[in-house]
């Protein structure tokens, strides 16, 4: 689990917490890697238009 920090031109700095799944080979070299992050909330929501959006969809699906 690390985080990536960084800024989208025009949009708000972003800080994204990514989680990473790595497999090694028998030789202790990398044979697989594979990055897992949430781009609605990190990404997407920071877009004005696209947050109301993604808004309005999580109200909709969310068991109250």
């Amino acid at each position: 689990k690390w985080l990536f920090t960084g800024h989208i031109n025009g949009l708000k700095n972003i800080d994204i917490i990514v989680k990473s799944e790595i497999k090694y080979g028998s030789d202790g070299r990398v044979i697989y890697h594979m990055d897992y992050w949430d781009s609605a909330t990190h990404v997407y929501e920071k877009i004005p238009l696209l947050s109301n959006v993604i808004s309005f969809i999580r109200q909709k699906i969310s068991i109250s």
